[in-house]
C-alpha cells in the first residue's frame, strides 16, 4: 500500500500522457493464431522505440509511441476500415507524433506505413496487419516509460 501511495504522489506531478496511460490491457491470448504475425519488421520496431526514447523531451517520447499504439489497435481491431489505413501527411496528431519525435518515423515504416504516391497521406496497404506481438511490444514499451518517469 505504501508504494501504491508513493506512486500517486509522483504521478500528480507526472506529464499528462503519463497520468492518462493505460496501465493494464487486455490479456493476448497466446494460443490464437496470429494472421499478421510477420507484417510488422519487429528488429526495426524496436530500433525506432529505443530511438523515440531518447528524444529529449520525454513527454513527447511518451505521448508518440501512446499515439503508435492507438493506430495500431486502430487497425489490429478493425483490419478491413480503411479509414484506420490512411493518415493525410498534414493531420496534426501524425505531424506531432510520427514526425515530431526522434525515431517517428522510423516506427511508422516498421509498422508497414508508407507515403502515398502523391504524397498527400501515409497508408498502410490492405495486405498488412498489426499483429498481437506488435501491440505487446508498444504496450511494454509504455510500461516502462511510465515506470521509468514515477520512479
Amino acid at each position: 500500500a505504501l508504494w501504491r501511495a508513493r506512486a500517486t504522489a509522483r504521478l500528480a506531478d507526472a506529464p499528462v500522457w503519463m497520468r492518462e496511460a493505460k496501465l493494464e490491457f487486455p490479456a493476448l491470448d497466446a494460443d490464437e493464431p496470429d494472421a499478421a504475425q510477420g507484417s510488422t519488421d519487429e528488429a526495426l520496431l524496436r530500433v525506432a522505440l529505443d530511438e523515440m526514447e531518447t528524444h529529449p523531451d520525454v513527454s513527447a517520447a511518451g505521448e508518440a509511441i501512446r499515439y503508435l499504439y492507438r493506430l495500431s489497435c486502430n487497425v489490429a481491431e478493425s483490419p478491413k476500415e480503411p479509414r484506420f489505413r490512411r493518415l493525410r501527411v498534414d493531420n496534426t496528431a501524425y505531424v506531432n507524433h510520427a514526425l515530431g519525435v526522434r525515431g517517428g518515423t522510423l516506427a511508422m515504416e516498421a509498422l508497414g506505413w508508407r507515403v502515398s504516391e502523391d504524397g498527400s497521406a501515409c497508408v498502410l496497404s490492405a495486405s498488412r496487419g498489426i499483429g498481437e506481438h506488435t501491440l505487446q511490444t508498444l504496450q511494454d514499451r509504455i510500461k516502462a516509460m511510465v515506470a521509468k518517469l514515477a520512479a
